[in-house]
């Protein structure tokens, strides 16, 4: 039987919860819980870590008492499951093995912020999740364990990250249950290949119809719907977002960002290069429909 260890989980969001779950049923001991987030409850963590577990709540700037946890708990390993903080260098010494991070991206080519939406973004036809060591640099440790998630023709952000958190499960649970191999056995990052991606803003949701074709418009409605706020486009300064498309049984074509609606079907979207059927959509405050003839920008 391999040996137990004594883990301080920092987390955020439903990543955190299931990884956090996965390791209060495990042989290792879930020593504290440091969060943040808008997305959790401080009584989920409790229901699941349990009643005796230290939990901290952590705002950005303030690192003094997660430190003090630290030193007091004297974990094994720190892991880092959905958090969203920079996790303070000085933090790693306080782990006999140091921390990992569950990155929802393959590395080194998706470093950085929102990995698996740029993945479905990009086209990629697998996405990667990784685990890796964390240094004083920014995802540039060496990687631990990593998977892999093929994208299929239909789905969402919300299925890849679905796919990623029963991903991570596996890969943490390996890899604590041979700590010492696979840290042995991690391997470094190439350097050259390295990129990064920054963070996702709502602003960057915006399509722009005359320089996107219809594929791509697609693979951005599905990586930027729910959970997040989706995609979207202007119609007379007011804004419209998409949650769902798809390219349409016929070919239509003319000025990008036209409306066309026919009798009875949903609007089409012309775009650069070809068009999209609008499935799933919100339109601002007193406006009923999207009109033929509209102009969207």
């Amino acid at each position: 039987m391999s040996d137990a260890y004594r883990v301080l989980i920092f987390l955020n969001g439903n990543r955190g919860l299931r990884v956090l779950s996965a390791l209060a049923s495990s042989q290792h001991e879930i020593v504290g819980v440091v969060w943040h987030g808008e997305n959790i409850e401080v009584d989920s963590i409790r229901r699941v870590s349990g009643p005796q577990t230290p939990i901290l709540k952590v705002t950005v700037g303030q690192w003094g008492p997660v430190e003090d946890l630290a030193k007091t708990l004297n974990p094994d390993v720190g892991v880092v499951a959905g958090f969203s903080f920079l996790v303070p260098q000085a933090l790693f010494e306080y782990a006999r093995f140091g921390f990992v991070n569950l990155h929802a991206g393959a590395l080194p080519k998706y470093r950085g912020g929102s990995p698996l939406n740029w993945q479905l973004i990009n086209g990629e036809p697998i996405a990667g999740v990784s685990v890796l060591e964390m240094t004083c640099g920014l995802d540039d440790g060496r990687v631990v364990g990593s998977d892999e998630i093929p994208i299929g023709e239909f789905d969402t952000i919300k299925d890849l990250h679905e796919m990623a958190e029963s991903c991570f499960i596996v890969l943490i649970s390996q890899i604590l249950d041979n700590l010492p191999s696979a840290l042995a056995n991690a391997l470094p990052q190439s350097e050259a290949d390295a990129c990064y991606w920054h963070q996702r803003s709502d602003a960057d949701g915006r399509i722009r119809v005359w320089q996107q074709s219809a594929v791509e418009v697609e693979r951005m409605v599905r990586a930027l719907t729910f959970p997040y706020p989706g995609a979207w486009v202007e119609r007379s300064g007011e804004m419209i977002r998409l949650f769902e498309v798809r390219i349409p049984r016929h070919k239509y074509s003319g000025t990008p960002g036209r409306v066309v609606r026919l009798k009875g079907e949903n609007p089409i979207l012309i775009l650069r290069e070809g068009s999209l059927e609008l499935m799933k959509w919100n339109l601002p405050l007193g406006v009923k429909e999207l009109a033929n003839g509209d102009f969207i920008t």
